[in-house]
């Protein structure tokens, strides 16, 4: 009674909230038990944990009856269909307020945004998710080495003989107070040096000898980390704490194509304090080479260093980046090492070198006995081939031996030993000569007639020959020199197939050996197909008399090669098939047969559909018009249309409608049933996902009026329309116009199997091209309202290289729309550029190509055009004279 006694004032004191301290002086006495609490319907979810119970000083035998309550209490809420996890998901479902915007942007960046795949070795722990971004601390274990700084907050437990329980933050100075010890600084200290800090000082006070001690992270300090230089997506982040460096990468998409991977620097207070390799880390996490940030680091990813590509015999094929003191050897240590077939004596190296490819051939196994290396340059090209298959120690023995194939060539073995390997020769052999057949080094072939029986018996005979490399014996069967004379018989026989010719085989004897015959053999004529001397065939007729135990055929002698046909009853019988198709659950066909009814077809397939329109069964019919045969249109097809109820079994017309040979039922679809039709819209509307089409003739903007609307931050201009045809096709569209004017034509009719896709505002213009700064890899660079390209180009993009034709300068909108550039009077205008759009300057390498896809010159187009121009010249002209006047 005690014991229960206790176990139920632990309970009730934790559920009233109550934190007793108990140090060396006092224990405090027991709370009473609240008024009202019912103690066998208690919720679950008011149960502490095993850990609370401990640290409440709860015994082991204690901890097991409250577990034991906790278990009843969550399988009596299952069987009144209560879930006991309710409050848990709703938590867990409810959005943090205290996340900012911005964190959730950091946090998602994984989710929302695309990059290229991987092009170099480590590339893709940054775009495959390899490596985690966490946004609390909660999501992660603090490892031993994070760094505390101002703002974390710590929880401090003991449990056992003395009990205490804290959460403390760290503040602007960097310590934490505790008013029976003091001041505890544990600004830049390490989370393990933390722990043996407060435990030391708390030790003065509380007996940690016999109490449990426990320091957790309850909440980490977000720091504004800076990463610059060869990103996806350079800025200012706000992050956890307990990121890393290379998890704070991913928030900025980790080293773009040109970024580097082994050397990443870290600066703070303007001095390079480490520098990260992230092959270092991917060889070795626990080498150092990822490590704590501290607030208004930077993080600067450099240009990428020289590539090298390894192909071939290696385990791991890919590009790698090299520092410049590594070459041939740590590339192949990266790679992951040789394969068991790399043929090292010699690998080739392509090279580009002065304006031309070149190939090296190395010795790899010569480099690794003088313990040397071979230098690499940016762009090399490593092969690494396999070893040539093809054993060449070998000789084989085939034909009439226990065990023929292939054997390793001993010294000095000959023809007898070779046989005796393969555990001598078979009962049927041919003695009396044998053939080895031997490859010289001409690469032709010789032959040696060998008596087995002789040096079978005298080892010492001349014709026991030394064995050389790849010779090969053949050993002959006396079978091999005779023919063999079959017969064999097909049909409607048990066990159709080929047997040995005898002198006294006849057909009874045949038809025995294939099994007997079939219930469905035609016994009235059989046919023996033998074989004349010039090849052709001959046909027996023979009547399949079975009385008397095939007494009859027993006379019937067989020649060498006779093929023994049994013909089937069911040759000569014509087979029919009646089928349905349409709205029934399996389309099927079915063995014509006289009693079928139209009732007992529909009901074999499933029965109608919800689909069906029962009042429109069809069965086409062969009918028969001139029996004679002697017409020309001897046969017809005539439909018959029935109405026929649901309850099948109950339609008296289904039930009495005899089917006829070949009828062919079709169960129609009701007109007024119509399947869903699902159409798609992601993105920047208020309720994104998928919708069924309320009407034939819904438009577009209808559907985003379903979706709620547009949300602040949608980026109309960039939105995307895919239409399902035979596969997703774009359709041009640009939805800020369509907004303006509802009648647009681009406000489409929607149809099944339709995708919109309404980006969130993109402010970024991507330039690339023939221009001085970004080139082929692009450069993004911000939006500007009302520019055209050419002021991107010169401002950002460095201006147009030599080689730019600045007249294919090409604006490509974020729908899809491409403008470009037009000129006149030798005075270029460059298309204006929206948000989202990418800015693309042509090289003249091409042009040449242009000329020679170009169209025949349309003179007249010409003329015209340039007549157009001149008429636009004077007007100009005119006008500005009038207006000096």
């Amino acid at each position: 009674m005690i014991k229960v006694l206790r176990l139920f004032l632990i309970l009730c004191g934790f559920l009233i909230g109550i934190t007793t301290y108990a140090q060396d002086e006092s224990i405090q006495p027991p709370p009473e038990i609240p008024a009202g609490i019912d103690m066998d319907n208690i919720d679950p979810q008011d149960i502490p944990s095993v850990e609370e119970l401990r640290k409440m000083g709860a015994t082991d035998a204690e901890i097991e009856e409250i577990e034991a309550l906790r278990n009843r209490q969550v399988n009596e809420a299952a069987e009144k269909g209560e879930d006991a996890t309710d409050t848990e998901e709703s938590a867990e479902e409810t959005v943090d307020e205290n996340i900012t915007e911005k964190e959730a942007e950091v946090a998602n960046v994984g989710l929302e945004r695309k990059f290229p795949p991987a092009t170099v070795y480590g590339q893709e722990i940054f775009r495959n998710s390899d490596l985690k971004f966490f946004e609390k601390s909660t999501y992660v274990k603090v490892p031993d080495n994070y760094i505390l700084g101002p703002g974390d907050e710590i929880s401090i437990s003991i449990w056992g003989f003395n009990d205490f329980e804290g959460v403390f933050k760290i503040d602007p100075s960097g310590a934490i107070d505790h008013e029976p010890i003091g001041r505890i600084f544990l600004r830049d200290k390490t989370m393990a040096d933390a722990r043996n800090l407060i435990r030391q000082r708390f030790g003065s006070i509380y007996n940690l000898q016999r109490s449990k001690f426990d320091i957790t992270l309850t909440y980490s300090r977000n720091n504004t980390i800076n990463i610059v230089g060869e990103v996806f997506l350079p800025g200012s982040y706000s992050i956890s704490a307990i990121n890393t460096a290379f998890n704070a990468l991913i928030s900025s998409g980790g080293p773009n194509d040109i970024g580097s991977l082994r050397k990443i620097a870290i600066k703070r207070e303007g001095r390079t304090i480490r520098t990260l390799d992230v092959y270092q880390f991917l060889q070795n996490p626990e080498a150092g080479q990822d490590f704590f940030l501290q607030n208004n680091d930077f993080i600067q990813v450099l240009p990428i260093g020289k590539v090298v590509k390894i192909e071939g015999q290696v385990r791991r094929n890919h590009r790698y980046e090299l520092l410049d003191k590594e070459h041939l050897i740590q590339l192949i240590k990266y790679a992951g090492g040789l394969t068991a077939t790399a043929f090292t004596k010699n690998i080739q190296v392509t090279r580009y070198q002065n304006n031309a490819e070149i190939q090296i051939d190395i010795d790899l196994d010569s480099l690794m006995r003088h313990k040397k290396d071979f230098p690499l340059f940016d762009g090399d090209i490593v092969n690494i081939r396999e070893i040539p298959k093809g054993v060449t120690n070998i000789i084989e023995i085939i034909g009439a031996v226990k065990f023929p194939g292939n054997y390793e060539i001993r010294k000095g073995e000959r023809i007898s030993d070779l046989i005796a390997r393969a555990e001598g020769v078979t009962y049927d052999c041919y003695l009396d000569e044998a053939l080895l057949i031997r490859l010289q080094e001409d690469m032709t072939f010789k032959y040696f007639r060998v008596n087995l029986g002789k040096l079978l018996n005298n080892p010492k005979d001349p014709d026991n020959l030394v064995m050389q490399k790849l010779d090969k014996l053949r050993v002959y069967s006396k079978t091999f020199f005779m023919d063999y004379n079959n017969v064999s018989i097909e049909g409607e026989v048990r066990n159709p197939g080929t047997h040995p010719y005898g002198e006294d085989m006849n057909l009874k004897k045949l038809i025995q050996l294939g099994g007997g015959l079939k219930e469905s053999a035609f016994l009235n004529k059989a046919y023996i197909i033998g074989e004349r001397e010039d090849s052709t065939s001959v046909y027996r007729n023979v009547r399949l008399d079975t009385a008397n135990n095939f007494a009859a055929l027993e006379n019937i002698r067989l020649n060498p090669r006779d093929k023994v046909r049994i013909l089937s009853k069911s040759y000569f019988k014509d087979y029919f098939k009646v089928a349905v198709y349409g709205e029934v659950h399996e389309e099927q066909e079915f063995e014509y047969d006289e009693s079928l009814t139209l009732a007992d077809v529909l009901m074999m397939s499933g029965g109608f559909k919800f689909s069906a329109a029962p009042n429109k069964v069809e069965v086409s019919r062969i009918m028969e018009r001139d029996p004679s045969g002697m017409g020309r249109n001897r046969f017809k097809v005539e439909n018959i249309e029935l109405e026929i109820q649901p309850d099948i079994l109950g339609d008296a017309r289904a039930t009495g409608f005899i089917l006829e040979p070949s009828d062919q039922i079709f169960v129609r679809r009701a007109p007024e049933y119509e399947k869903l039709r699902i159409v798609t819209i992601n993105g920047e509307v208020t309720y994104p996902g998928v919708y069924n089409l309320s009407r034939s003739d819904e438009k577009l903007l209808d559907l985003i009026e379903r979706a709620g609307g547009f949300t602040p931050f949608a980026f109309k201009e960039g939105a995307t329309f895919y239409r399902n045809t035979d596969s997703l096709e774009k359709v041009v569209l640009d939805l800020k116009r369509v907004v303006k004017h509802k009648k647009s034509s681009m406000n489409y009719t929607l149809e099944a199997g339709d995708v919109i896709n309404i980006p969130r505002i993109n402010e970024l213009i991507r330039l690339k091209g023939a221009i001085e700064v970004g080139g082929e890899n692009g450069l993004l660079v911000p939006f500007h309202k009302g520019k055209s390209a050419g002021f991107y180009i010169r401002n950002y993009g460095g201006g147009f290289k030599k080689e730019a034709r600045r007249k294919k300068t090409f604006v490509s909108g974020p729908n899809g729309r491409v403008k470009r550039t037009y000129g006149f009077l030798g005075i270029k205008f460059y298309p204006k550029v929206a948000k989202g759009s990418d800015v693309l300057v042509m090289n003249k390498q091409s042009k040449e190509k242009d000329k020679e896809e170009k169209d025949p010159v349309d003179w007249n187009g010409v003329i015209e055009k340039t007549t157009a121009q001149v008429v636009g010249i004077l007007t100009l002209t005119l006008l500005l004279t009038r207006i000096i006047q």
